[in-house]
């Protein structure tokens, strides 16, 4: 396949993301443009996919409130997962008839690309067996690091993934992230404190795109 359209939308608004995926999934299924992905960090918003519920939320909407923090009910698989600054996020408009009409094979190649961008970077990433998502090593069992939750049009994918880079853990306290009790979650800076350059949201893009397109070119 051709090299993967990327755009950045910097920090952006949780509601101009999802504009810019229901826009962009008209004009990937009309062919007016590539297999595109969409990178953002968001300003803090919590979202709760299909499986989700309110259940999912340790605290009141209150206090969310109070904490500026805004809460969606999405169309993505999943429960509930939580979204700020210095998290990459990537929505990938991706064509499966033209590469593969299977969304389980395609969350594989999401993980694998993250798997591939934390090897890069020194930290031993995983899948863990049973769920969705990039797990590493912590010494109190695996710690979560990126999360994924996809859903498709005619075969035209959105949402996506979110990886922890540099950012404020604590409010993965408030829900329970993807649906799993007491997961513990982590992000790049927790796991490589010493080398600053990779806590850049920068320098993980460059590597998160350079994966795409050597996964996706296999095709």
């Amino acid at each position: 396949m051709a090299e993967i359209n990327v755009i950045d939308l910097g920090l952006a608004d949780y509601e101009k993301a999802k504009r810019v995926q229901d826009e962009l999934i008209e004009e990937r299924l009309s062919g007016k443009i590539p297999d595109t992905l969409v990178l953002c960090e968001h300003n803090p918003v919590i979202t709760i996919g299909r499986k989700g519920g309110k259940e999912d939320l340790l605290v009141s909407e209150e206090f969310l409130r109070r904490k500026k923090i805004r809460v969606y009910h999405v169309e993505r698989g999943g429960e509930a997962t939580y979204h700020c600054p210095g998290q990459l996020v990537g929505y990938p408009i991706f064509n499966l008839r033209f590469l593969d009409t299977d969304l389980h094979r395609f969350l594989r190649k999401l993980e694998e690309i993250i798997i591939n961008t934390l090897k890069e970077t020194g930290i031993d990433a995983q899948r863990r067996e049973g769920y969705t998502g990039v797990w590493v090593p912590a010494p109190d069992g695996p710690a979560k690091i990126a999360f994924i939750g996809i859903s498709a049009r005619r075969w035209v994918t959105y949402h996506g993934f979110s990886l922890n880079v540099d950012c404020d853990l604590t409010p993965f306290e408030w829900i329970v992230p993807c649906g799993i009790k007491d997961a513990k979650v982590t992000s790049i800076k927790a796991c490589q404190r010493v080398n600053v350059s990779t806590c850049q949201i920068k320098t993980i893009k460059e590597t998160i795109i350079d994966n795409f397109n050597r996964v996706f070119k296999s095709l």
